[in-house]
């Protein structure tokens, strides 16, 4: 049954940070009532709700696409396995079956597969699997220990950790587990890598400096830079679902661990609980908040083969559809578009091309100089189910 806890958000010494948006949710592992359990809480700290509660250890949440699940690690039945849950708590059930030690799950953008970190005898591989465990199959075999994996929202790599040159660096591979790839080269301790939810950065945590805190590179490596500079311990960083907020577990004020947030850029460090315990590896999910979607274009095309451009964006993963409807001077009936459907990542913007039904008649009319005013329409449907507003954009085509 899940205990609910009423908590309270403590202001960063100095600083001010704005308040993040409270449909989205962060599940984090803590024992603050004795062993490790999963919690889940708003993103401004003020209700922490616990949904594990074994006696066992239960930790490394991670959200599904969808907001709906929650993977994570428990060995309440032996070894260290993966299990999953609905976001609530309820539903527990395990979806890894062998002896050998699994944890760190991360899911794939479509969750249809969850990736995690495999014990072996004298060795730790990355292996990913379907979402009810079947079909296990594994993508590192270095013979060094290869960790902590996770999955980038456009699904297009899977970063993790890995001893195979020596000390733990960040590495990024192909969902497939080819081309496998350093991004850092430090005498310090690279760790957990989080991706942004655009897929072009990413957070992890580096003792490279002396102490640990929360750095982040571009996807490609280059533009590392430093977040945090605590002093001490500054681990395991999540992004939110907007990628303007960065959540991490931090030991700043001598306790043994607690979960703040701040800006992407490290700016505005809020502090979000105060346990007893330790509270750790934070992972943060949208929960049913609506995407919000973006349609941009040139008021003025040229129209002569009856195509209008535009570009669409969204600040969640969606499937967005566009149409059009285009009125012609002199003439009463509207002409059709034909319907676009694009699935989008983050803040990327896609381009996108609707051309008009009856070309013959747009073509007329772009000769003889007639006015053709072309509505376009978008709207988009996030992992979750929520909609998003219906946008619109008003463009004229010319000759």
């Amino acid at each position: 049954m899940a205990l609910s806890i009423a908590g309270l958000a403590f202001g960063h010494a100095g600083r001010s940070a704005a308040q993040p948006q409270l449909t989205s949710k962060i599940a984090f592992s803590s024992n603050r009532t004795g062993d490790f359990d999963v919690y889940a809480m708003d993103a401004a700290g003020v209700v922490q709700t616990r949904l594990t509660g074994t006696l066992r250890f239960d930790g490394t949440p991670a959200w599904s696409p969808d907001g709906q699940r929650i993977s994570f690690t428990s060995n309440r039945d032996g070894s260290a396995e993966i299990y999953v849950m609905s976001g609530n708590g309820s539903s527990q059930r395990r979806i890894s079956t062998s002896r050998r030690s699994k944890s760190y799950p991360t899911w794939s953008p479509d969750g249809s597969r969850i990736a995690f970190q495999r014990t072996l005898p004298g060795n730790v591989d990355i292996w990913v699997m379907n979402a009810d465990g079947s079909n296990q199959t594994a993508l590192t075999s270095q013979g060094r220990r290869d960790t902590q994996p996770a999955w980038s929202p456009d699904g297009a790599k899977i970063a993790f950790v890995s001893e195979r040159d020596g000390n733990p660096e960040i590495y990024t591979m192909n969902p497939n587990g080819s081309n496998q790839r350093r991004l850092t080269a430090t005498p310090g301790t690279e760790l957990r890598p989080a991706w942004s939810p655009d897929s072009r950065r990413i957070a992890f945590s580096s003792n490279r400096d002396g102490n640990f805190e929360i750095y982040a590179t571009n996807a490609d490596g280059s533009g590392q830079v430093r977040l945090t500079s605590s002093g001490l311990s500054d681990l395991t960083p999540a992004w939110s679902p907007d990628g303007r907020q960065i959540a991490f577990r931090s030991n700043r004020h001598g306790d043994q661990g607690e979960i703040y947030v701040m800006n992407a850029d490290g700016t505005n460090q809020l502090r979000l609980t105060n346990s007893p315990g330790r509270d750790v590896q934070p992972s943060w999910t949208a929960g049913a908040l609506p995407p919000t979607l973006r349609l941009s274009a040139r008021r003025r095309q040229r129209g002569r083969r009856g195509i209008v451009r535009v570009l669409v964006s969204c600040d969640q993963i969606c499937s967005a559809r566009i149409s059009g409807r285009a009125k012609v001077r002199g003439r009463r009936k509207r002409l059709k578009a034909r319907t676009a459907n694009r699935s989008l990542v983050p803040n990327v913007r896609k381009r996108v091309a609707l051309r008009l039904r009856r070309g013959a008649v747009v073509r007329q009319a772009i000769r003889g100089r007639k006015r053709i005013v072309v509505t376009v329409s978008a709207r988009a449907r996030g992992m979750t189910g929520a909609t998003s507003r219906p946008v619109r954009r008003r463009i004229v085509l010319r000759r």
